[in-house]
Formats: structure tokens, C-alpha cells, sequence
């Protein structure tokens, strides 16, 4: 809140463009004034290239609050790649080529095609959050040949994958948003701001010059937003509204926010908390809502335990809860993804996916007890976990 009354004696920083990708600031104390802004630059960078190439997308179905999903032709990315190992600019800069994707699907279907036409001598390696650790370990290792690495945004700020000297960029990712509609928060496929395309640019400016093909005209990307929405814009504000009653704070509406949500979202999050029982009529806490607020889970995930308690199944609620809390136990490797789906049927529940995961951590507890940590081991990777 300081720092938001404070806005006004700050100076205007002064911009200075380098190669590789969007500004850094640190704020500090300087003698006579409360705060100024200064421009951090960590070091020298490569110098890259950039090709811009306007490409179509379609629309994977209707909009979403807003929000357009949409499909890329992955084949594009196949074209561009034998065309540009082709030219002699590209094999100036001869190295490891990094191609960002929406999603793990778009990541499959990329990598089939591909594996039947890409430009010999290429290894293809997926990179994407859920990747079993065994294959992302696989982008750090020492290779001879050069390799063609297809990830999501994680290759974007995450993980700083070695040896890259060209980024082909189609623009698009996967962004977190809440759905006023379906009250569940959703991952619409959406085109990435400014600064998370000059991110992706800086992948391949590490360690020499490099290329970064954006599939996306030049006037697009500077029509695009400077950087991504605040998570706090599009989230699910039930949450955030508990926590601010608990530590009686003012309304939210009224709270002075650096970027003020929304009305419509505040109002989303107030209906979800009356729905829930945390709320009553007056907007105050219930004995609900308090014992929620002690719960360092989301509302919805915080509720189901108390009405396990109320109908004594609070250990296979906790169990599922837990479950919907964190990444998929359950690994299915690209190459071996039959296979996985076969293991992963032990654990499968007809009626329910939510008790998959329940038989699936009675079946771990079983083995737990018979087995040595070392036998566990292999049983876990034997199936896929």
C-alpha cells in the first residue's frame, strides 16, 4: 500500500532496450526522496535475430469468458524447421532448436509429425511440466547431435535449457483463468503478452548469437499487451476474500489493490463463500467460514474435509482432497503411453475418477508395508507412478 501512495514520486525509470528479453527493476532508497526506480541488467547479451511469419489459427471452440481457445497446425512448425536448417544463416548459428507449444497434445501430435519428416540427424525431446523427471533429465545431458526440443512456457522462465541458438515461437500458451460460468478454474489456450514473447526470444541469446522465429506477424506482436494480466485479474477470488475477512481488513472492493480485480470476479468469489456456508446474509464470517480460514486450502477443497467429518469419512476425503491438490501421481511417458494406460487400470474406478485415486493410495499403502524402499521404488516405476 505504500508503495502504491508512493506511486507519484517516483521518477520515470529510463528504458534501455537489450537483445535478449524485458526490463528487470529493483526498487531502492536513495538519500532525499522515499524510493526511486533503477534499471538492474545482470550482463552482456548475444545478439538475436528475429523472422516474424503471419500464420493462421482456428478456433478450437467458443469463447470462454472472453476467452478464445485455439488450435494450432502444428505442421507449420515442421515446414518451418526444413526450411530453415536449409538456409545458411540458420547454419551459421548451428545448434539445438527450442519450439514453444501450448500444451502437452499439441507437444504429441508435434512430435509424430515430425519424427516421420524432421531434418536428419535431429533428436526430439519433449519438455513439459508433467514429464516423468527420468525424460526431463534428458534436455541437461551431454549430446553430440543436435536436438529439437518442443516444451510449453515451463522452457520459459522454469528451466533454462543449454545449448539452444533458435527459438521458433508460436505465440500462444496455456493461461490459468477462472470460468464465472463453470466456477472452475480453466487453461484456454491464449496468445502470451510482449514480455513472455521477448522471454522466449532470450532462450537462445544465452550463450551466442542466435534466431528467434516468432509464426506471428511483426504488427501483432506489438499490439499485444506489455505483460501477462496479474494473476489476481483472473483467478478465483473466494480464497482471497476469506483471508480478508478472517484478518478484518476493509471490503475487497474498496482495498487498494495495485490492479484491482474485477466487480464481476469479486462478486463470483462472495456467491462461491455463500455457497460454501462460509458466508451469511450480512457477509460475515459463519462458524463455518472461521473453520475454513484455519485450512491452508482452497475453500472448495477445505469444505469437503469438513463434511467428511460431518460424515465420518474424513481419511478417504482427506486422501482424494490431497490428491486433487497436486500433479498426477500417475506418469504417462510418451513413448510408452499404451503401456502406462495398461498398468494404470489396477487403479481405475468405473464409477468414479475421484475413487481411482483412493484405490490407487490404499494399493501404494499395501505395498508400502510389504515391500523394502528400494522394492517400492521399483514398483512405482514398474506402474507408472
Amino acid at each position: 500500500m505504500q508503495l502504491k501512495k508512493s506511486k507519484k514520486q517516483f521518477p520515470k525509470p529510463h528504458k534501455t532496450t537489450t537483445p535478449k528479453h524485458q526490463d528487470d527493476y529493483v526498487f531502492v532508497e536513495k538519500e532525499g526522496e522515499d524510493f526511486t526506480a533503477l534499471k538492474l541488467i545482470s550482463g552482456p547479451f548475444a545478439s538475436i535475430v528475429y523472422h516474424y511469419g503471419n500464420v493462421g489459427f482456428a478456433p478450437e471452440s467458443e469463447a470462454v469468458d472472453g476467452a478464445l481457445p485455439m488450435k494450432f497446425d502444428y505442421t507449420i512448425i515442421e515446414n518451418r524447421i526444413e526450411a530453415d536448417t536449409d538456409s545458411q544463416e540458420f547454419i551459421n548459428h548451428i545448434g539445438d532448436i527450442l519450439v514453444f507449444l501450448s500444451g502437452e497434445r499439441e507437444i504429441r501430435e508435434a512430435t509424430q509429425a515430425l519424427i516421420k519428416h524432421h531434418p536428419p540427424g535431429y533428436d526430439i525431446l519433449p519438455l513439459y511440466s508433467r514429464l516423468a523427471g527420468k525424460e526431463q533429465a534428458q534436455i541437461f545431458k551431454a549430446h553430440k547431435k543436435p536436438r529439437i526440443v518442443l516444451a510449453t512456457n515451463v522452457a520459459e522462465t522454469s528451466l533454462t535449457v543449454p545449448g539452444i541458438r533458435c527459438v521458433i515461437d508460436t505465440g500462444f500458451a496455456r493461461i490459468s483463468r477462472f470460468s464465472r460460468r463453470s466456477k472452475i478454474q480453466q487453461l484456454p489456450i491464449e496468445p502470451i503478452s510482449q514480455a513472455s514473447a521477448n522471454q522466449r526470444s532470450g532462450r537462445c541469446g544465452r550463450e551466442a548469437a542466435g534466431i528467434c522465429i516468432r509464426l506471428y506477424a511483426e504488427d501483432d506482436f506489438k499490439q499485444r499487451p506489455e505483460f501477462t494480466q496479474p494473476e489476481i485479474l483472473r483467478t478465483n477470488l473466494a480464497s482471497v476474500i476469506l483471508q480478508m475477512k478472517a484478518l478484518k481488513l476493509s471490503e475487497i472492493n474498496r482495498f487498494p489493490f495495485l490492479e484491482p480485480p474485477d466487480d464481476k470476479m469479486i462478486r463470483s468469489g462472495i456467491h462461491s463463500l455463500h455457497e460454501l456456508g462460509a458466508l451469511d446474509a450480512n457477509e460475515k464470517l459463519t462458524a463455518i467460514g472461521q473453520r475454513l480460514t484455519q485450512l491452508p486450502l482452497d475453500p472448495q477443497f477445505a469444505r469437503m474435509l469438513l463434511a467428511a467429518e460431518q460424515f465420518t469419512c474424513v481419511n478417504e476425503v482427506l486422501t482424494i482432497v490431497s490428491a486433487l491438490s497436486i500433479q498426477d501421481p500417475r506418469e504417462r511417458p510418451s513413448d510408452k503411453a499404451k503401456y502406462a494406460d495398461e498398468k494404470h487400470k489396477a487403479f481405475q474406478n468405473e464409477s468414479s475418477d475421484f475413487l481411482s485415486f483412493l484405490t490407487l493410495w490404499r494399493e501404494f499403502q499395501t505395498q508400502k508395508k510389504a515391500l523394502s524402499n528400494n522394492q517400492l521404488r521399483q514398483y512405482c516405476r514398474q506402474n507408472f507412478l
